[in-house]
């Protein structure tokens, strides 16, 4: 899964993309803040050292933020996150004053990825399978092989 976090009131800044593990066993924790040991850091004075954390769901492919007990809060469309709250496609996350577009992609399991591999897969004859000399052949009405 990536998701990409971009600002949603400048369209000048290169959008920042994280790459999820899909390990389905593991709940990801994306950390943004100020601090230099977050996964998203934002230097500005309004957004918290520790801010908030999208985590990450692979079994359910979802998507939650959760915030870090910040000082200015933090948003899903303009409401104020309150314990976890879920995130879709095209949610903007306001990160104290900072409004950012949020966009998941490429959630599909390895399983997914493998069932369209195969329906794109070009299809062949079947394989015939013969018995004997003449199993190819019907006999005809006269009990003779036609």
């Amino acid at each position: 899964m990536k998701l990409t976090l971009s600002r949603a009131d400048c369209l000048d800044e290169t959008p920042l993309v994280v790459d999820v593990p899909e390990n389905p066993h593991v709940e990801s924790e994306v950390l943004i803040g100020r601090a230099h040991d977050c996964d998203v850091q934002i230097e500005e004075p309004f957004v918290s050292r520790h801010h908030c954390g999208l985590v990450i769901d692979m079994t359910n492919q979802s998507v939650r933020v959760r915030d870090l007990g910040s000082r200015n809060g933090t948003l899903v469309n303009d409401r104020r996150v309150a314990g976890l709250c879920d995130i879709q496609d095209g949610d903007t996350l306001t990160v104290g004053f900072l409004p950012l577009t949020i966009r998941i992609s490429g959630g599909s399991s390895v399983w997914d990825r493998i069932g369209t591999k195969l329906r794109e897969a070009p299809v062949s004859m079947p394989r015939q399978i013969k018995f004997g000399s003449m199993a190819h052949e019907r006999p005809s009405a006269h009990g003779h092989a036609t």
